[in-house]
Parts: C-alpha cells; structure tokens; sequence
C-alpha cells in the first residue's frame, strides 16, 4: 500500500465493507440495466469492447475518487494544524 490515506480510503483498517447508500445502489443497477440492453444488440466483439469501457471507467471513477478523498484528507489536517497554532 502507497499510504495510509489510502489504507484508510480502501477500508483497509477494518473487516467490515463500506456501507454504499440507498442512490448509490439505484444508479448502479440502472448503469447494469442499460449495458445489458446494449449487449443485447451487438455483437460479440463489441459486446467484448462495452465490458472494457465499463471496467475502464469504473477506474477511472475509483482513480477520481481516491484523489477527491486525499485532497480532502489533507485539507482536513491543514484546519486542524491552522486551529492548534491559532
């Protein structure tokens, strides 16, 4: 592991999963539902080329959010070290 921000970013410090609300789990099921209507309509070769895509950018999307998170992990310690030496 590069860091701890990650660590703690990936839920590496504890056994239970991150719990993924209510939006979240709709949206992903709508994303499922529409790749497979899709899938259904093409070939096997570019069936092979939309599972890509939506692996691709569901790291993209993970590479987006550790960034989001680390930015803010280290605008949270720039508060806590401007309040303590206020």
């Amino acid at each position: 592991m590069k860091s701890i921000i990650e660590e703690i970013y990936l839920n590496k410090q504890c056994e239970e999963d991150t719990e993924e609300t209510e939006n979240y789990r709709k949206i992903h099921k709508e994303v499922e539902e529409v790749i497979e209507r899709i899938k259904i309509l093409l070939p096997q070769a570019q069936k092979e080329q939309i599972n890509k895509l939506y692996n691709l950018m569901c790291s993209l999307g993970n590479e987006r959010g550790l960034y989001a998170y680390k930015q803010g992990f280290k605008e949270g310690v720039l508060i806590a070290f401007e309040t303590f030496n206020s």
